[in-house]
């Protein structure tokens, strides 16, 4: 029998195995609010160089051997294949679509509103671009255009390939991104252009190809005013992941410019380093100033972050996890990036739509997160499933979340 003094004792016992099981709970994943910590390399500063590109009126179309040895330098250089292995589980792709199924079961949802973008749309023209526009390279697999407006002056990007016009794209020139500046690095072949209307300055990224050393060049090149724009006039920032203290055959991929109110914000991969991607930031007016900017930054172990554009003085950066499981970063100006995990519905990896010939057109893509922006109180992800369950065919997800907090306020599919 147990007497009355000894009781009291087994209180704290039970309350020590409670704090044990909760205690070993959380440290099981089992938390939404998983976070991964925050890392910054080395923060470097990079001084401008002054170039000015070729007269894009002109400027010579690249050769057939020129284009045939960019595309097959493309198509050897195995980014599909590294990048599949970072989306849990793996699906065949090969496998039939009907037999399929997610790793969770599918919520039925409502239809979603994709919320209102920031800014005024203004429609100047609708230009059905030719080859002597591109130069005929406009890439084995995919386009991914963007484009910089400012009044009648536009210069448009591509893979591969680039255009200005000075008359409200009535008319593009076609530039080589691939010799435009010069120099021996070997281009290949993402590029992003973006517009900052505040301080009248034109950002240009350019990705280089892998030298003898395994390492790459991001070229930021920025234009400030539509007569250095329109006449391919830039002073440059050469990006290099050996500036972030990363050894030789490391190298960038898959870039991104977004807008906030004071800074540029750079994403990109970081390709044979532990570290999967990175984000910096520069200042725009020591940018558009043309001078010497330090960059500061964060680091990712996902590949494939994208920042939301309409940022503002906060941006929200994001990644798929796995295809079950999305990490959000919240960095605001002065101060210091954090980050949270979410679960979203699971959805496919790999996509196959062949059209009558058998070419699949979008067989390159991987799921990566491809749009971001801020609508509201909201941030806004979407990216691409492949078919699967209900799905015959390949289709965009969409996921929004509360901006205080980063909780999921919806998700669908369009």
């Amino acid at each position: 029998m147990t007497s009355p003094r000894s009781r009291p004792r087994r209180v704290p016992l039970l309350a020590r195995l409670i704090a044990v099981l909760v205690l070993a709970m959380l440290m099981s994943g089992a938390s939404a609010d998983a976070r991964e910590r925050a890392v910054s390399r080395p923060a470097p500063t990079v001084t401008p160089i002054r170039i000015v590109g070729a007269d894009p009126r002109t400027v010579s179309l690249p050769s057939e051997y020129e284009r045939r040895d960019l595309l097959e330098l493309h198509e050897e250089s195995g980014e599909e294949e590294e990048e599949e292995a970072f989306l849990r589980p793996p699906i065949d792709p090969d496998a039939r679509p009907e037999l399929v199924v997610p790793s969770s079961p599918e919520t039925p949802r409502p239809q979603v509103s994709l919320g209102r973008a920031p800014g005024d749309f203004a429609f100047y023209a609708t230009h059905q671009y030719v080859d002597a526009e591109t130069g005929d390279i406009t890439s084995g697999r995919a386009c991914e255009p963007s484009i910089g407006m400012n009044g009648r002056i536009s210069w448009v990007s591509g893979n591969w390939f680039a255009n200005v016009s000075g008359d409200y794209l009535a008319n593009a020139n076609f530039v080589n991104p691939a010799n435009n500046f010069g120099g021996t690095a070997l281009f290949c072949c993402d590029q992003v252009v973006q517009y900052d209307r505040t301080r009248g300055a034109m950002f240009w990224y350019l990705q280089y190809g892998v030298d003898a050393n395994g390492n790459n060049i991001g070229r930021l090149a920025v234009s400030v005013g539509q007569p250095n724009q329109e006449n391919n006039v830039w002073f440059a920032y050469d990006l290099t992941p050996q500036l972030f203290g990363y050894a030789d055959s490391t190298w960038f991929d898959f870039p991104d410019l977004v807008l906030g109110s004071n800074f540029l914000y750079v994403t990109t991969d970081i390709r044979g380093a532990p570290d999967r991607a990175i984000c910096m930031r520069m200042s725009l007016d020591d940018l558009a100033a043309g001078n010497s900017v330090t960059i500061e930054n964060f680091v990712s172990s996902t590949f494939n972050i994208r920042g939301t554009h309409g940022a503002g003085n906060t941006i929200w950066v994001a990644s798929h996890v796995d295809n079950n499981t999305m990490r959000i970063w919240q960095w605001s100006e002065g101060g210091s990036p954090s980050s949270l995990t979410r679960d979203v519905d699971a959805w496919f990896v790999g996509s196959n739509a062949p059209d009558p010939n058998g070419v699949n057109w979008v067989g390159f893509d991987q799921g990566r997160i491809v749009t971001a922006y801020v609508a509201g109180t909201s941030v806004f992800f979407l990216w691409d499933s492949a078919e699967g369950g209900s799905f015959p065919f390949p289709h965009a997800r969409l996921a929004s979340f509360r901006q205080s907090d980063r909780q999921l306020i919806r998700q669908g599919h369009t």
